[in-house]
């Protein structure tokens, strides 16, 4: 059976898209939705939600004691470097580049 334009029912004809959505190498895009008519924008008026009670606070207590933790953490690393250098002889500190009286400087 043949089609309106002479060629044979479902078979696609020479430089045309069997999509409709692209035609002859054009992208169409796809339709908007319609705008809502009568309908107008409000302004935002954001407000901050209250704080509960205490919060803050306890927000500043759990930092000080984070920040407590990491200086403690951090002058353990450094008493447990000391110790282990002043382990070492003058000669395995020369090696390293190091005198005696460079240990306590160390970490400060």
């Amino acid at each position: 059976m043949r089609g309106a334009q002479g060629g044979v029912a479902g078979a696609p004809v020479a430089g045309r898209s069997t999509n409709a959505y692209f035609n002859s190498n054009e992208r169409k895009t796809a339709p908007m939705p319609r705008k809502c008519e009568g309908i107008t924008a409000m302004a935002a008026n954001v407000t901050p939600a209250p704080v509960p009670f205490g919060a803050i606070t306890v927000y500043r207590l759990v930092q000080s004691v984070d920040r407590s933790f990491h200086a403690v953490s951090a002058w353990n690393a450094r008493r447990v470097t000391r110790k282990v250098l002043n382990t070492l002889s003058n000669r395995e500190l020369d090696d390293i580049g190091l005198c005696r009286g460079d240990i306590e400087m160390i970490g400060i």
